[in-house]
């Protein structure tokens, strides 16, 4: 698999575009394997909500020293670089958070989310766990951002590799649908 991504997540204070970053994770995919990494909590300037501190594990103490989104904004910009970005859900989550903060991302995008219910169109639920699960990708630390990254990134490639095992005619479907995977440089 001759092909390299940026695969980004990041956490948050709640799900609204209203709620702060509180943490932010990417990978460079070369070849389908995670090469290198970029992670940082993010001092969001307000209180962590109890439910977010349960789910991700993520206190007040924790982010209380750690630098605001703007510290970090460049350093992310110059590793995600020219490469296409990846995420599951993150056209409609990740990128309109990081672009509230003043990081837009003109690159071509890929969500794993809508490209799952075209490749695993039999899947009933679509979060990025049950997607992992249905390509037999292991699962490890959850509601982190550099975990769920690199998590983000090996379903793309289990998708790529379910992908070209498809007839052609789904296969062309597909890319119709989704032209960015041939940005990627994947041969399908």
């Amino acid at each position: 698999m001759g092909f390299s991504f940026i695969s980004l997540d990041i956490e948050t204070t709640g799900i609204s575009i209203e709620n702060e970053i509180i943490e932010v994770g990417a990978v460079e995919f070369r070849n389908g394997e995670p090469e290198r990494f970029f992670s940082s909590l993010i001092n969001p300037k307000i209180p962590i909500p109890p439910n977010i501190i349960s789910l991700t594990g993520i206190k007040n103490e924790d982010v209380e020293n750690a630098p605001c989104f703007d510290e970090i904004k460049e350093e992310l910009a110059i590793f995600i670089g020219d490469l296409p970005v990846v995420g599951h859900n993150i056209t409609s989550f990740d990128l309109p958070f990081l672009k509230k903060k003043g990081l837009e991302i003109y690159n071509p995008v890929l969500d794993t989310l809508p490209l799952s219910s075209k490749i695993l169109p039999q899947l009933k639920r679509r979060k990025l766990d049950d997607v992992a699960k249905a390509l037999g990708v292991e699962i490890g630390i959850r509601h982190r951002a550099l975990p769920d990254a690199i998590l983000s990134g090996k379903v793309l490639v289990g998708l790529i590799e379910k992908l070209s095992s498809l007839e052609e005619e789904e296969k062309e479907k597909v890319l119709e649908i989704f032209p960015n995977i041939v940005l990627l440089g994947v041969e399908i």
